[in-house]
């Protein structure tokens, strides 16, 4: 069964000379002049024992939480790993199961209020969410 090892939201990644993804400049906060506002960021992700002979269906989503415990889902997509690049996995093994490390580039994505908000990956039941706030410049949020 396969899981979502981490997810990391950044301002930029890009592969070294390894061909080795590096995250640059990962962020818990997210600053803007006003709301609402674009803003262009990565999500990498990595996934551990996913099986490359079927067709593997992340779920990712974005959203905020409104108030205490009301959420709402600002972007929600299935990704589809069908048949991943001989440089995209690391074979674990002869069982058929590899590790899957990528990112998404969300470019102009519209933030539309402050607080709280989460990127979430799920995959064979196994879910990985990661938490940053977005804040207006010079305001601070509790």
């Amino acid at each position: 069964m396969a899981r979502v090892a981490w997810i990391v939201p950044s301002n930029e990644v890009f592969n070294n000379n390894e061909k080795q993804l590096v995250i640059d400049a990962p962020f818990a906060e997210v600053n803007l002049i006003n709301i609402p506002s674009q803003y262009s960021f990565t999500v990498s992700f990595g996934i551990i024992g996913l099986d490359i002979n079927k067709d593997n269906i992340i779920k990712f989503e974005i959203g905020f939480f409104k108030d205490d415990d009301d959420k709402k889902i600002l972007f929600e997509a299935p990704l589809h790993i069908g048949d991943p690049k001989s440089d995209e996995i690391n074979e674990i093994g002869n069982l058929g199961l590899a590790e899957f490390i990528s990112n998404i580039s969300l470019k102009n994505f519209i933030f539309e209020a402050t607080g709280l908000h989460y990127v979430k990956m799920e995959i064979d039941d196994n879910t990985q969410i990661n938490y940053f706030n977005v804040n207006v410049s010079g305001e601070v949020n509790e």
